[in-house]
């Protein structure tokens, strides 16, 4: 097997360190205790509390943000390892 490219290197450490942070319990336990906690404190709030529930719901967008970000460089890491199809 040949020896990986300094590149495919950088991107296997990438798409190792993703999907062990995405299968990390902790750090999921904790990002779904601030996204619920979020919603909770969004739902208690009083009608004209604009300005908080948008903070808490910028709070929920970075939340989601982090997970789908390590979930893309997975998909695109995978995606940039595989090799190349011979045609003819």
């Amino acid at each position: 097997m040949p020896e990986p490219r300094p590149n495919e290197r950088e991107i296997e450490r990438r798409l190792s360190e993703a999907r062990r942070l995405l299968d990390e319990p902790l750090l999921n336990e904790a990002l779904d205790r601030i996204e619920s906690s979020s919603i909770e404190e969004m739902l208690k709030l009083p009608m004209a509390a604009d300005r908080e529930r948008r903070l808490l719901v910028d709070r929920i967008r970075v939340i989601r943000g982090i997970r789908s970000h390590l979930s893309h460089v997975i998909v695109n890491g995978e995606e940039a390892l595989r090799r190349p199809i011979r045609v003819a």
